[in-house]
């Protein structure tokens, strides 16, 4: 088994996350957001990680008055998530007043309550605080796909207000594609079956969770729980050694994503252990030389709540 460091895998996807996002669903997104005309919007991080949605938005500088709740279910996520927005706050000369789960951040006209809540989509906690429709919007990014969709809307639907959205950001989507091709390129065609299979058969209290294909799945699924799509495009990771040089962080990246894949083929019993090993050693001999290339797709989908 590789030992997976999944916090700074985190990390080290936040500029690749931020360069894939689909810009004409996050304009949309943001469109929705000033339409809303409020003074104190409330939107929720669901499964927030480093927090970076959060800081796409403060970065876009159009909203001045947002409560923001950063939720997730690993503590340490959450202290990464607090770490990331404190330094982003820092960095730009935010004035800041922080409390252990609670930051203000000021800068102009701009002035955003964030909360910090360790817990999970599903539990009484939230329902305690939230189950009252005054939430404007849900964000979530890379999350979809380890819960079961169905329910997570029904938790949405009970969330939001009467216009209340969701905006989901890079949902895996059924493709991951490494290049050069593997020298045994069947070899590597199945171990990707696999690897997908096991999102495929991933449960979360006992129900299937969204799968590798959540990225076209999340669809239907709103328009069938009573959303219309607003918008939806792609937002494939594409890694490439441009003048045999990864950006910033990539090489980490690529080792933790080929370590994923080797760890499920590990549990797979139509995967040859010889060969997983010498694909393993090929694939980070690649990497270390800054040869691999890697494209996954993803989607990103915005959708707002129809009431009657």
């Amino acid at each position: 088994m590789i030992e997976i460091d999944f916090q700074k895998y985190l990390l080290s996807k936040k500029n690749l996350d931020k360069r894939s996002i689909n810009k004409d669903v996050f304009k949309s997104f943001l469109r929705k957001l000033l339409a809303l005309g409020k003074n104190n919007t409330k939107i929720i991080d669901v499964g927030c990680g480093t927090c970076s949605l959060v800081e796409f938005i403060l970065q876009s500088d159009i909203i001045e008055k947002i409560n923001f709740c950063c939720m997730d279910t690993d503590l340490i996520n959450l202290k990464l998530g607090k770490k990331n927005i404190y330094n982003f706050a820092k960095k730009n000369s935010f004035n800041i007043y922080k409390s252990k789960d609670f930051f203000k951040i000021r800068k102009g006209d701009i002035d955003c309550d964030i909360f910090f809540l360790n817990s999970d989509i599903f539990s009484q906690e939230l329902i305690d605080n939230f189950y009252n429709r005054d939430v404007d919007c849900i964000i979530a990014n890379a999350f979809i796909d380890i819960v079961p969709i169905e329910d997570a809307i029904t938790v949405f639907k009970k969330l939001l207000t009467i216009n209340g959205f969701v905006y989901l950001t890079i949902n895996y989507d059924g493709i991951t594609t490494l290049r050069p091709s593997f020298n045994d390129f069947n070899f590597e065609k199945l171990l990707l079956k696999e690897y997908n299979k096991t999102m495929d058969e991933r449960k979360l209290n006992g129900k299937l969770t969204g799968g590798s294909n959540t990225g076209s799945k999340i669809y239907d699924a709103f328009l069938q729980n009573g959303f219309k799509i607003i918008n939806f495009g792609s937002s494939n990771w594409n890694v490439f050694p441009e003048n045999k040089k990864y950006k910033k962080n990539e090489k980490f990246f690529l080792k933790t994503m080929i370590g994923f894949i080797y760890n499920e083929g590990l549990n797979r019993k139509n995967i040859d252990k010889n060969k997983l090993n010498v694909w393993y050693q090929d694939r980070l001999e690649k990497i270390n030389n800054e040869e691999l290339s890697l494209i996954v797709q993803n989607t990103d989908i915005l959708a707002q709540i129809k009431r009657n």
